[in-house]
């Protein structure tokens, strides 16, 4: 069973929300982020894997405004999260948790999720990201 995400309308089609039913509440990115940083240890004890994967499949967004002070440096990335800015996307989030997680992520739809910040994040950790539009 598919487990509940962050939803913000303003990143996809109108004709999205009817079908967004397993969403997490609010529009605290910083929960968010902890949010699905939990899923992904929790699946990986409960599964007893040595390594996860995680392939971004979701609906495809909106290129999101790359900022000065939000896209451009893994620091500005987490901050803007934590102050739950809103060019932080819902597959950005996935990215990050992921590389915190220390697991490999793939944007496997066609926007802009690995901007700047991110892949710094990546290289810093030594992570390893793939795919964007």
């Amino acid at each position: 069973m598919p487990l509940p995400a962050p939803y913000y309308a303003d990143f996809v089609a109108s004709n999205q929300s009817t079908r967004a039913d397993n969403t997490l509440p609010g529009r605290d990115k910083q929960q968010h982020l902890e949010t699905i940083r939990a899923q992904i240890r929790a699946f990986k004890a409960e599964q007893r894997c040595d390594t996860v994967v995680v392939l971004w499949t979701a609906t495809t967004e909106r290129f999101a405004v790359e900022e000065e002070g939000v896209h451009d440096t893994s620091e500005n990335v987490l901050e803007a999260i934590a102050r739950s800015d809103g060019e932080i996307s819902p597959s950005s989030l996935f990215a990050v948790a992921s590389i915190l997680e220390g697991c490999t992520f793939i944007n496997g739809s066609p926007q802009n999720t690995l901007v700047g910040g991110i892949l710094q994040m990546a290289e810093q950790r030594g992570v390893m990201i793939g795919g964007d539009g």
